[in-house]
C-alpha cells in the first residue's frame, strides 16, 4: 500500500525562502559565537552572517510538500507542463533521443602523458571560458557495459556484479536504473508511475534511483516525477561526462573504477576520509554511496542527526553519515573502509563540533558557498581563509581538498540565487532555470574567493587533474576538485517543485558525479601513492 509521504524541505538550503533579507528571530548574536568560532580577520565580524529568511516554523527553516502516491493501481496521468523551458545552453548540441543513447567507449588509450615533475603556479580558475561545443556522437541503445558486448544487459549485470565492475571507468545505467529512467521519460508521467519504476535490487536504497534529488540534505526518492523534465537533458549530461573522461584521462594502468581505487587507498593507508559541507555536498556523498552499491560493494550506512542545542542549525554540524565499505568477496574480520559526511551550512561554527571533525580527519573534502550570496563575497573569503588556517594550525589533516561549488541556474547574472530572489517581482524574472554564460560578471565568484582564501591562509592551490604535479610540493596545499564548469552546462537538470524550479540542486544520476570521483582519485593517488 502506498501512503502520502511528507518531505521537509529546508527553505534556506533550497533557496526558496519567502522573506528575503529578514533576520531570523533566533539567530544568535555575535557574542554567542565568540567562544567557539575560529579567529576572524575582520573587526566587523557581524557582516559574516548572511541575512536569513523568517518563517513561522521556528529555528529550523523548513516547509513541507506532500508526495501524493495513491493506493489505486491505475493513476490518471497528469498533463505534461506546457511552460517547461526547452532551450539548450549556448553552444550545446541537440542531444539524441532519450531512448537512443551513445554506447560507452570500449577501449582506453595506452600511452600516458608526461606530467609536470615540479609544482607550477596555481592553476587559474577557468571562469571566463566559453562553454565548449561537444562533438555529436552516433546514437545507439543504452546498455550497462561496453558496446561490443553480445551479452544481454541483465545477464551482463549479474555477471559483472560478481567482480564489482572494477575494470570499467564508467558504468552505464544498470537494468534497474534504466527502468527508473524510462519511467521518468514518459510525457506528463503520473507521480505513482514514476515512483513505481524505481525498483532497485534488495539492499540498495530507492534514493539511488535515477531522478532522486536533494530535499534540503540527503537524496530523496519520494517525488521522482519532479525530474521528468530534467530527464530530457540526461543524454546531453551523459555525453558531457563521457567527453570529460576523454579529456581527463590519465591512462590509468591499474583499477579503472575510481570509487574502487578510492576505497583501496583508504584501506591500504588506514585513512580517515571525511566530507564536510552543505546539502549539495550531502547529495554528492550520497551519490558516492550509490556508486559503491552499483559496483557491488557491501555498504553499511549509519545516519545520525544531532539536536540543535545552541544558536542556529546553519552554523553547527547537525547531521552525520558514516559508511562502512567491504568488498563483496570479503569475510567477517576483513578490514572495512570507513568514510564520513558531516553536514554544515555556514561558518563560523557556534560550538566545538567543527573542531572535533577537523581533529579526526586525515583527508577532509570541504564544500561551502551556496549560503553566501555574491554581496557577501569578502565575508565568504574571510571565513574560508580562517577555516583553512585553523585546519593547518591544528595539524591533523594531511590532505585538504575543496570541491568547487556546483553552478546555480536561477534567472540572474551567473545563475546566482542571491541576485534572482530580490528582483523576481520587480524585474518579472522567470521561475524556471535558465542557462548563463561563463563570461557573466558573477560566474564562478566563489571559486575566485576560495583561491584568495587559500592565498591568505598560506596554502598553495593545486587543481586536481591528470596533469597536476606528480608529488606534493612539501608546502601546505589546497587541492581543488573542479565541478563548476561541468555543472554550468546543465540548466535543465534541476527538479521542478510545485510552482517553480529548484535551480540549485540537481536530479541525480551517476553521470552527475562521475567527474568528481576521477578528480578525487587523482588527488588521493598523488598524495598517498
Amino acid at each position: 500500500m502506498y501512503q502520502n509521504r511528507v518531505v521537509y524541505l529546508d527553505l534556506e538550503e533550497a533557496n526558496l525562502s519567502s522573506t528575503p533579507g529578514s533576520r531570523h528571530p533566533k539567530n544568535p548574536t555575535m557574542s554567542d559565537f565568540s567562544k567557539h568560532a575560529w579567529p576572524t580577520e575582520s573587526s566587523s565580524a557581524a557582516t559574516v552572517y548572511r541575512k536569513m529568511a523568517t518563517t513561522t516554523t521556528g529555528d529550523y527553516l523548513k516547509t513541507r510538500f506532500t508526495a501524493n502516491i495513491p493506493d489505486t493501481a491505475a493513476a490518471s496521468p497528469t498533463p505534461a507542463p506546457t511552460n517547461e523551458p526547452t532551450r539548450q545552453p549556448t553552444g550545446q548540441p541537440t542531444p539524441p533521443p532519450t531512448d537512443q543513447l551513445t554506447p560507452l567507449p570500449s577501449k582506453q588509450p595506452t600511452s600516458p602523458p608526461t606530467p609536470s615533475p615540479t609544482s607550477p603556479a596555481p592553476t587559474p580558475f577557468p571562469t571566463n571560458q566559453p562553454t565548449r561545443t561537444l562533438s555529436t556522437r552516433q546514437a545507439a541503445p543504452l546498455s550497462p557495459g561496453d558496446s561490443s558486448s553480445n551479452v544481454s544487459p541483465i545477464a551482463q549485470a549479474n555477471s559483472d556484479e560478481k567482480n564489482h565492475w572494477r575494470e570499467k571507468s564508467v558504468l552505464d545505467l544498470l537494468p534497474w536504473e534504466q527502468h527508473a529512467y524510462q519511467g521518468l521519460t514518459q510525457p506528463g508521467v503520473a507521480p505513482k508511475v514514476a515512483y513505481d519504476h524505481c525498483k532497485p535490487p534488495p539492499g540498495i536504497p530507492r534514493s539511488c534511483c535515477v531522478g532522486s534529488f536533494s530535499a534540503g540534505g540527503a537524496l530523496s526518492d519520494v517525488q521522482p516525477h519532479r525530474c521528468n523534465a530534467a530527464m530530457k537533458e540526461f543524454p546531453l549530461l551523459r555525453q558531457h561526462a563521457l567527453q570529460w573522461f576523454e579529456e581527463n584521462d590519465s591512462h590509468i594502468q591499474d583499477t579503472k573504477c575510481d570509487v574502487c581505487k578510492i576505497v583501496e587507498i583508504v584501506l591500504k593507508h588506514n585513512i580517515s576520509l571525511s566530507f564536510l559541507g552543505d546539502s549539495m555536498h550531502h547529495q554528492i556523498f550520497d551519490g558516492f554511496t550509490c556508486e559503491l552499491y552499483r559496483r557491488g560493494y557491501q555498504v553499511n550506512v549509519t545516519d545520525v542527526r544531532y539536536p540543535v542545542t545552541e544558536g542556529s542549525i546553519y552554523q553547527q554540524p547537525h547531521h552525520n553519515k558514516t559508511i562502512r565499505i567491504r568488498s563483496p568477496h570479503g569475510t567477517i574480520g576483513d578490514n572495512e573502509a570507513v568514510i564520513h559526511y558531516h553536514q554544515m551550512y555556514k561558518l563560523p561554527s557556534v560550538n566545538d563540533g567543527l573542531v572535533n571533525i577537523t581533529g579526526e580527519a586525515d583527508v577532509l573534502v570541504t564544500s561551502f558557498g551556496l549560503h553566501w550570496g555574491v554581496d557577501l563575497s569578502e565575508d565568504y573569503t574571510i571565513q574560508m581563509a580562517e577555516l583553512f588556517r585553523a585546519i593547518r594550525q591544528q595539524g591533523r589533516v594531511k590532505l585538504l581538498v575543496h570541491r568547487e561549488t556546483s553552478a546555480q541556474h536561477w534567472h540572474a547574472d551567473g545563475g546566482e540565487y542571491s541576485l534572482w530572489w530580490p528582483d523576481i517581482v520587480a524585474k518579472n524574472l522567470s521561475q524556471q532555470c535558465q542557462p548563463f554564460e561563463l563570461t557573466d560578471s558573477t560566474a564562478g565568484w566563489r571559486e575566485q574567493a576560495i583561491r584568495e582564501a587559500a592565498n591568505r591562509s598560506g596554502h598553495t592551490l593545486v587543481m586536481a587533474g591528470p596533469h597536476m604535479p606528480t608529488t606534493p610540493s612539501g608546502q601546505p596545499e589546497l587541492v581543488i576538485l573542479p565541478y563548476f564548469n561541468f555543472t554550468s552546462q546543465h540548466p535543465m537538470m534541476h527538479p521542478r517543485l510545485e510552482d517553480r524550479d529548484d535551480c540549485t540542486h540537481y536530479c541525480s544520476s551517476p553521470f552527475v558525479y562521475y567527474p568528481l570521483w576521477r578528480s578525487l582519485r587523482y588527488t588521493l593517488d598523488r598524495h598517498f601513492g
